[in-house]
């Protein structure tokens, strides 16, 4: 009797040494089940609640397998540019992808690519390329571009734009888009 009560009290300081179940890692047993659960290390990342039989995703890990898709992302600017700008000074543009998912409602990269180019003001009709490869985190991948450009005028002041485009779904294959600015 009294090796048994032993016993019982050392499982239960053992299990009181151990993170409380709502904080370990899960896993889903089918990706397409979010009710379908179990506690342990696994491919998704995220929290399991026994109370409420509920999994919260976490963050996706870039090393989840998925397809992967590639192209490129050309970005044509179309440029409303004041006269105090000279012809011959240099435009600074660059142009920023982040790749990933929506996780409760959130947007979640966790990949990007990105490129800059340079050129004269007199000639504003260049356009930027992103090349991109990226592997799907999820069953909707989503994109978001930032694209900046800054220059000085004749009067040493300095004009920069910044502009974010909607999310969209990730492009399998090459695309353009226009972005529109006032410098």
């Amino acid at each position: 009797m009294i090796a048994r009560c032993l016993n019982v009290s050392l499982l239960l300081l053992l299990a009181g040494m151990t993170p409380a179940l709502a904080q370990e890692p899960a896993r889903l047993i089918d990706p397409h089940d979010k009710n379908a659960v179990r506690p342990g290390p696994g491919v998704e990342l995220g929290f399991y609640d026994p109370a409420t039989g509920l999994f919260t995703q976490g963050m996706p890990s870039v090393s989840i397998p998925g397809s992967a898709v590639s192209g490129i992302l050309n970005l044509l600017p179309i440029f409303d540019i004041d006269a105090a700008i000279n012809k011959l000074v240099t435009i600074f543009c660059s142009a920023y992808s982040d790749f990933g998912n929506l996780i409760t409602g959130q947007f979640a990269p966790n990949q990007f690519a990105e490129a800059s180019i340079n050129f004269a003001a007199g000639t504003p009709q260049m356009s930027i390329s992103i090349p991109f490869t990226y592997t799907t985190a999820g069953s909707s991948p989503l994109m978001s571009v930032r694209f900046s450009a800054q220059v000085t005028d004749n009067n040493n002041v300095t004009h920069s734009f910044t502009v974010s485009l909607p999310l969209e779904k990730v492009p399998n294959g090459n695309v353009t888009r226009n972005v529109r600015i006032t410098m």
